[in-house]
Parts: C-alpha cells; sequence; structure tokens
C-alpha cells in the first residue's frame, strides 16, 4: 500500500508529457490540491479509517466542489461507519454532478435494497 509521503510524492511529481498546456494550468494547484486529498482520504480508508478517510474526502470537495469520485468514496466511508443514511446523501451528490455514474448507481441501488425500497433500488440499477 501507499504511504502519505509517496501518495505526495506521486501526486506532485513532474510528468511533463501529462502537464497541461499553459492555458489550463491556473486551475491546476486546486485540482492538485483536492487530488492529494482524495489520495489521502484511499490511504486512510485502505488502512481501516474510514473517519480519517471522510476528513480527507471532505477537504478535496472543499477544494474542488464538482469532485463526483470524492463524493463517491465519502459514502463508501461512511457506510463503512454504519452510516447508510449519510452514505446515500453523498452518492445523490455525486450523480448531481454526473447523472449516469455508473458506480455511485449501483452502490445507492444497494442502500436502498438493504433499506427494503426495491422500487428505488430498481431505478437505481435500471439506469
Amino acid at each position: 500500500p501507499m504511504n502519505v509521503v509517496d501518495a505526495h510524492a506521486h501526486i506532485y511529481s513532474p510528468d511533463e508529457e501529462s502537464y497541461p498546456p499553459i492555458e489550463s494550468r491556473a486551475a491546476r494547484p486546486a485540482a492538485k490540491l483536492a487530488e492529494v486529498h482524495f489520495s489521502l482520504g484511499l490511504i486512510e480508508h485502505d488502512h481501516g479509517k474510514p473517519a480519517e478517510a471522510i476528513r480527507c474526502y471532505e477537504h478535496a470537495i472543499q477544494v474542488q466542489p464538482d469532485y463526483p469520485e470524492a463524493f463517491l468514496n465519502m459514502s463508501l466511508a461512511c457506510k463503512s461507519l454504519g452510516n447508510s443514511d449519510l452514505a446515500a446523501v453523498h452518492l445523490q451528490n455525486a450523480l448531481k454532478l454526473r447523472p449516469e455514474y455508473s458506480e455511485a448507481l449501483l452502490n445507492l441501488g444497494i442502500i436502498h435494497q438493504e433499506a427494503g425500497q426495491l422500487s428505488d433500488a430498481a431505478t437505481c440499477f435500471r439506469r
């Protein structure tokens, strides 16, 4: 597994081939910072620390509010803490940003199914 130092180095390593053109570099610092927080969230969750992962995903979303992957992963961390209701809210936020986000739809469908909301689950699974 990647540790925090490796994640930071990976995110900030200069890669000339993927470096964006000059006109798009203004957005790069915020996007990179969001990626750092997101990556740290992945690491925390992988190490069995979902509450810490949630804080990292929250920071990623504060920096970049249109980050559906952060909402998805925050929902997974909430669900692992037993809070399916909050997980569903985060999945709905991800779907507002990307309506056809299949992972978010699948996970929301599972939450509905587990809650006995079979009609809502079927709607998610069909989309």
